[in-house]
């Protein structure tokens, strides 16, 4: 169960970045594109290492690095939300006193 959530969460990411690259490309928006993520090298690296034996860790262990980077972009998103609810708060208070 917790490897397929994980190659589930893996290939969202990965999807992702290939969409915003294509995005930036057909509205000229200049997004570099540096290949693979920290994120992903990272749970490649660790699963190849345990694959091949060399660490002894578990699956939990082995695939953090894609928990921790969409625990991440939710805690981002999260602040991202909260930000434009209390600045939609304020405009609506400062509409209110103009009337």
């Amino acid at each position: 169960m917790l490897i397929s959530i994980s190659i589930g969460l893996f290939l969202l990411l990965s999807s992702m970045s290939i969409k915003f690259y294509f995005w930036g490309k057909s509205h000229d928006k200049k997004i570099q594109y540096e290949g693979i993520g920290f994120c992903s090298g990272l749970t490649l690296l660790l699963v190849a290492l345990k694959l091949t034996g060399n660490i002894d860790w578990s699956w939990l262990w082995v695939l953090s690095p894609i928990w921790g980077c969409a625990s991440l972009l939710v805690l981002m998103l999260a602040v991202l939300f909260l930000a434009v609810y209390l600045k939609d708060k304020k405009d609506q208070r400062h509409k209110k006193e103009e009337k």
